[in-house]
């Protein structure tokens, strides 16, 4: 039986605001944890802090056209042959406007709409395993730079379970566990902006991704516990 897998890809350095991670703080003063804390410090407008009957499919749905679906194809082939690491690839390298384009309607659903989109679909099921992930990769870096997610600088990981127990320094990610909410990259100096995913394998049950919408979450925050969040 093959395992289920998809690939994970965090897109961005942050929005230009440092942030105080866990592993800063031993050389930081009260002061400067304050300082340099970015906090939200007012209610999330209605269009940002929806709940789930507030949305429809066709707010987060972005259909792949022909012509980039032709592109990638061309891309899948040109990578064909490539055994290099896919890290090394850059858009720039490639023909990929049309592909540009949609992925700049995607960033657009992302930075001012609800803030995820869900592209349907790339046709995996036409290319093999390595292909597939450098075509995500290239897909996913036109939306800005990928950074690494590991202290090694995995830039792409791969999640699937591999029949591991869960244990100390075992991942969920590599067992059949399901994941909690959690903010990927959050002990990175700079918390990336975009997390990518893509489907190589489909479980025949479970495995469903659940959002989380942050902004709702902060207004449900300020209105039961105002003392927690500054005004």
């Amino acid at each position: 039986m093959v395992a289920p897998q998809s690939i994970n890809i965090l897109v961005g350095e942050g929005n230009g605001v440092r942030t105080v991670t866990c592993q800063d703080l031993a050389f930081v003063s009260e002061e400067t944890v304050a300082a340099d804390s970015n906090m939200f410090d007012r209610a999330a407008g209605e269009s940002f802090a929806w709940r789930a009957n507030d949305i429809k499919p066709g707010d987060w749905r972005v259909t792949v056209p022909e012509d980039v679906l032709a592109e990638l194809d061309g891309l899948a082939r040109a990578l064909s042959h490539y055994e290099g690491p896919i890290e090394e690839l850059t858009p720039a390298s490639f023909e990929l406007s049309a592909t540009a384009e949609l992925m700049a309607r995607v960033g657009d659903r992302i930075d001012r709409g609800i803030g995820f989109a869900l592209l349907d679909c790339l046709p995996i099921e036409r290319w093999d395993e390595h292909t597939s992930k450098a075509v995500a990769f290239l897909v996913t870096s036109l939306l800005g730079p990928v950074v690494m997610q590991k202290w090694g600088g995995t830039r792409v990981y791969d999640v699937r379970d591999t029949g591991a127990a869960m244990g100390h320094g075992v991942r969920r990610s590599i067992t059949n566990l399901a994941q909690e909410f959690h903010t990927d990259g959050s002990w990175l100096t700079e918390t990336p902006e975009i997390v990518a995913m893509t489907c190589l394998r489909q479980a025949a049950s479970g495995g469903a991704s659940r959002v989380a919408n942050l902004a709702n979450v902060h207004n449900i925050l300020r209105a039961r516990h105002g003392e927690l969040v500054p005004e």
